[in-house]
């Protein structure tokens, strides 16, 4: 009796440890919170720079689309990440306008920080101060963490 018992606890052990496992791997995906997901990071990136002052002037708008790119709420993230330029020696050397994990080759930051290669345009904002070391840092961070979307806000049931 005794070894048929042992036997059938091993099954239920099994089972416990596996649960366990699996919890851990889903808390471990869960992370802290701190990451790009449902940071709200590009929402940030939208209003305080984008809408400010890239769509703000027009250049970026729906209807202007300087460079072929529209920076307005809702179409941005879209014509950014992972996606060629129009520029033509930045789309030739291979950049992306936003290179997920990777601000240094993403044409956004050489815009924006003004570390252009000849061909490759103007600083961005063309005709204003440039970004703000935070700013800048902003759009950096959320480039080097993924360049991930922010979460779509839940739906009422």
């Amino acid at each position: 009796m005794t070894d048929r018992r042992a036997r059938q606890s091993k099954p239920r052990a099994t089972r416990g440890v596996v649960a366990l496992v699996f919890a851990m791997a889903f808390a471990a995906c869960a992370g802290d919170g701190g990451g790009p997901i449902g940071s709200g990071e590009y929402a940030r990136i939208q209003t305080e720079i984008f809408d400010q002052g890239c769509v703000q002037q027009a250049c970026h708008s729906s209807a202007g689309q300087a460079g072929n790119l529209s920076l307005a709420a809702g179409e941005s993230y879209d014509e950014l990440v992972e996606i060629e330029p129009a520029n033509p020696i930045a789309a030739a050397t291979g950049l992306l306008r936003v290179e997920p994990f990777s601000s240094q080759d993403s044409f956004l930051v050489r815009k924006v920080r003004g570390l252009l290669a000849p061909g490759e345009g103007t600083r961005m904002p063309i005709g204003e101060e440039p970004l703000s070391e935070d700013q800048l840092a902003l759009i950096e961070t959320w480039i080097d963490g993924g360049a991930a979307p922010d979460p779509e806000p839940p739906t009422a049931p």
